[in-house]
């Protein structure tokens, strides 16, 4: 079973660059922008119950947001796998259950015994941008890292206090130019 799934994700980066949205990005209308002081543009805050509380049974540890004195802002990685479009809705809802039931459960919970976890929905590039060749990809990356640099300077503004702050992610998640 482990090694299908290894498999079927090989097969699915493979394909990513032959499948990639048909029009160019200048002539496409992104999704709308998201609101970050709405709790919905936030795949985890500390103070909402969301997947960045889960703990696993008989990890031997607790979600400790609630006392934590380090905060992490967590940028989860490229999940958007469709060719109709060059970025992501944040208000999708089957792909924030993907995200949050993978990327949150499985990753950002790690923070949580010891910070509270901040954790923005962004306008992500669709996985086909990685390879694409023509430009349109690199400006799909572009606005979605313009939606993570917003969510980080709100976040900085309204909910960081001059505590320390952990920035995390990989892939599109990157955080280096924050």
């Amino acid at each position: 079973m482990k090694t299908k799934i290894i498999l079927s994700f090989i097969c699915v980066l493979a394909l990513a660059g032959c499948f990639k949205p048909w029009f160019a990005f200048d002539k496409y209308t992104p999704p709308p922008e998201p609101d970050y002081s709405q709790v919905d543009a936030w795949a985890a805050l500390p103070w909402t119950h969301d997947e960045a509380d889960t703990v696993p049974l008989g990890a031997g540890v607790k979600d400790g947001q609630s006392t934590a004195q380090v905060d992490v802002f967590f940028i989860y990685p490229t999940l958007d796998f469709r060719t109709d479009e060059w970025n992501a809705n944040i208000y999708n809802k089957s792909l924030n259950n993907l995200i949050e039931r993978t990327a949150i459960r499985g990753q950002a919970t790690v923070f949580n015994s010891s910070c509270r976890v901040f954790a923005p929905r962004y306008r992500q590039a669709v996985l086909s941008s990685f390879t694409d060749k023509t430009g349109n990809g690199q400006k799909a990356l572009d606005l979605a890292y313009s939606d993570v640099k917003k969510a980080f300077q709100y976040y900085m503004k309204h909910y960081n206090n001059g505590r320390p702050v952990i920035i995390a992610g990989h892939s599109q998640g990157r955080a280096a130019e924050l």
